[in-house]
């Protein structure tokens, strides 16, 4: 549901050949998905999440880049016929950045990210904002780093489970590394909600089926074992670090999806030394987690973004790759025994890279990217539409 954060984008510039009796669809293969027209603020666009209560009433966020050339939050609401822009607070000097959205009723949803500090700093502050059905305002929210030149805070996952119980998840830089932070509304404020803490561990999502069974990933880094998978776990009363499987690649965590405390998936990339970068899925019987086996991908550059859970058999997982030509849009589908692609459009002429999915209410998913001309810097937002189960 986020930025390429962790892994180079310029990996995924490079064009690699394809198999594509293995790797894809035929080119004329049918679809559910459609791209729908989505509006942009001037300059470069873009959105990494989306969320929605009903059919009429979905929120997309990202950032872009503003007129005098600095980052600026990004929103967009669809009311049901079209997706139309609402402006969004800014509180930085130097950017502020939108990358997680949790959209409760019309009337209360919640977006998170973060502002970033003087230039000549590594400073940053969590940036939370809520919207009352009328206007998007910031709420004070915790910064548990505090050094003057690093003191980094950032938030990039949202949750909402009810109006007063809302969870938040990112990073805090802390004198050994990076920590988890997981931050908590209570239905007056914000506070934080202390994690078992180590050297360079970092949360990038989150999601539950209440407020006692939560679910957060993100990966870790040891001299040992390089990044891995990170999967922390709330019972209701306290945070724990789950075991994941180690493999030999690093393995970054982009995306958690829960169905039930017996059947949660996760989703992400494996980067091995060869950089022949595959999807990894990992899945929880409520015993344990495992790696659940995908198709070998011809194509070299594989990134998941962001997974969906609406049943046993029907879970989808959204992201970009490689292909001849250039970047494509990329979806995975689990029909209840294995993954396999679904077919989708890209538009032609440059890069389509997929973020964040979300259940539409209404039938369907939305799911949400950016798309980067091959003759332009001006990123424009990319909005997809699956049709009904």
């Amino acid at each position: 549901m986020h930025p390429a954060i962790f892994i180079s984008v310029t990996l995924a510039l490079a064009a690699i050949v394809d198999d594509p009796a293995i790797a894809s669809p035929p080119p004329d293969a049918p679809t559910r998905w459609s791209i729908v027209p989505s509006p942009n603020e001037d300059g470069a666009n873009w959105l990494v999440a989306v969320d929605a209560t009903t059919g009429n009433d979905a929120w997309a966020v990202g950032y872009y880049i503003g007129d005098e050339g600095q980052y600026e939050t990004l929103s967009a609401h669809w009311d049901g016929s079209a997706w139309r822009l609402v402006e969004p607070t800014n509180e930085g000097q130097t950017g502020d950045w939108l990358y997680g959205v949790a959209a409760v009723s019309p009337s209360e949803v919640w977006a998170v990210g973060t502002t970033a500090g003087p230039t000549d700093t590594y400073t940053s502050a969590t940036l939370i904002e809520h919207w009352t059905g009328s206007a998007w305002a910031t709420v004070p929210s915790p910064d548990p780093a505090d050094d003057p030149i690093y003191g980094a805070n950032e938030l990039f996952d949202v949750r909402a489970f009810a109006p007063d119980d809302v969870w938040a998840v990112g990073w805090y830089w802390t004198p050994i590394g990076s920590a988890p932070l997981v931050v908590r509304w209570d239905g007056h404020r914000w506070k934080e909600s202390p994690t078992p803490e180590d050297e360079y561990r970092q949360l990038v999502a989150l999601d539950g089926t209440s407020s006692s069974d939560i679910w957060a990933v993100g990966q870790s880094l040891s001299l040992d074992d390089g990044y891995q998978a990170l999967v922390m776990h709330w019972d209701g009363r306290a945070w724990t670090v789950v075991p994941t499987p180690r493999l030999a690649a690093d393995v970054y965590l982009n995306d958690v999806s829960v169905l039930s405390p017996t059947d949660v998936w996760a989703v992400g990339s494996s980067v091995p030394a060869n950089l022949d970068i595959q999807p990894i899925f990992l899945h929880w019987n409520g015993s344990a987690w495992s790696v659940i086996p995908s198709p070998h991908l011809s194509s070299h550059y594989n990134y998941l973004q962001a997974i969906t859970a609406v049943s046993a058999n029907r879970v989808w997982a959204a992201g970009y790759r490689t292909v001849t030509g250039g970047v494509v849009s990329f979806v995975e589908r689990w029909d209840g025994a294995q993954w396999r692609i679904e077919s989708t459009p890209n538009r032609p002429d440059g890069g389509n890279r997929l973020f964040d999915l979300a259940v539409n209410p209404a039938g369907g998913l939305w799911s949400v990217g950016y798309f980067y001309p091959d003759t332009s810097t001006d990123f424009r937002t990319l909005i997809y539409r699956r049709g009904a189960f």
